[in-house]
């Protein structure tokens, strides 16, 4: 398996289509075919069905595609790193981060830190914890920014202070009810209890359902979910749309952005805080290292 290789079946991966990646690629279509029938012979797997006009991506090709991003994107990297060792002119940082944060604080943080060095490039990878997990794991990126509940001793980690959570509660990023008025039994209030959210028709990232289970249970209460999906960005959909009530951190809340839905603070709260981590034991030149303090100092 080479990079090229990788290189070659992300390109059919994206168009479906031996002719078209090829043209893409700048090459005839017969060499192309040959190093993937290579590619499969040396896995010993097929990764497309060949159909008559297309090619049909199999269960074995979509796994590849995952690794193939991550290690043409680890190759990158470390060419980058290795250039940066002989040269400042240009600093790469590579950060995964879950949603919530890449609205408000990265954005600040990036801000900042570009004012002290312009020439900065940012590699950012969204998705959920699980994910930016992977990416550590596999050394793709040099941060992640996470939510809890996580195994804290796997990585270096450090709480990050939730600039807008801080004046409604000081212990963290607690947990709200965001839904349309019609919903709520006091629209009005700014808090609402446990046993009357469970009532409601609730919308809950599979990322938390356990985590919001045991607080029902702890006060016997069982709650009324229509809906446990993998992207808070479903649950935000469903909540503008109006088809329940998400049950989110409250920093996640403020991606809905929209003046006709209700926030509540559950009662009594609980918490899902995020986490600057890192890989322990690696290694980070100065400006990377600065732009960790910064998480302190922005906060």
């Amino acid at each position: 398996m080479t990079l090229k290789q990788l290189t070659y079946f992300l390109k059919i991966s994206e168009t479906g289509n031996l002719t078209k990646a090829a043209q893409m690629l700048h090459m005839s279509q017969p060499p192309l075919s040959y190093q993937l029938k290579l590619l499969e012979e040396e896995l010993g797997v097929e990764l497309f069905v060949r159909e008559a006009h297309n090619m049909r991506i199999t269960t074995e090709g979509s796994y590849l595609v995952d690794r193939a991003n991550q290690i043409l994107a680890l190759v990158n990297k470390t060419e980058t790193e290795i250039r940066q060792l002989s040269s400042s002119a240009e600093i790469y940082i590579n950060i995964g981060t879950v949603s919530s944060a890449n609205h408000y604080l990265l954005p600040q943080i990036v801000d900042t830190f570009k004012k002290r060095y312009p020439k900065t490039i940012f590699n950012i990878y969204d998705g959920n914890s699980y994910r930016i997990m992977e990416l550590l794991n596999n050394h793709v990126i040099d941060l992640g920014i996470l939510r809890e509940p996580f195994n804290r001793e796997l990585y270096d980690c450090m709480k990050i202070n939730n600039t807008p959570v801080l004046p409604h509660d000081e212990t963290g990023d607690f947990f709200v009810a965001a839904g349309r008025p019609v919903f709520f039994p006091d629209p009005s209030l700014g808090e609402i209890s446990l046993k009357e959210a469970v009532r409601m028709p609730l919308i809950v990232h599979r990322r938390y359902d356990e985590l919001f289970m045991h607080q029902c249970e702890k006060d016997n209460l069982k709650p009324n979910v229509i809906c446990l999906n993998d992207n808070i960005i479903t649950s935000i959909e469903w909540v503008l749309n109006g088809v329940g009530v998400g049950i989110m951190p409250y920093t996640s809340s403020l991606l809905l952005r929209n003046p006709d839905i209700v926030v509540q603070k559950i009662t009594p709260a609980f918490y899902s805080n995020l986490f600057l981590v890192w890989n322990s034991g690696a290694k980070f030149s100065k400006p990377l290292m600065q732009f960790i303090e910064l998480f302190n100092s922005v906060s």
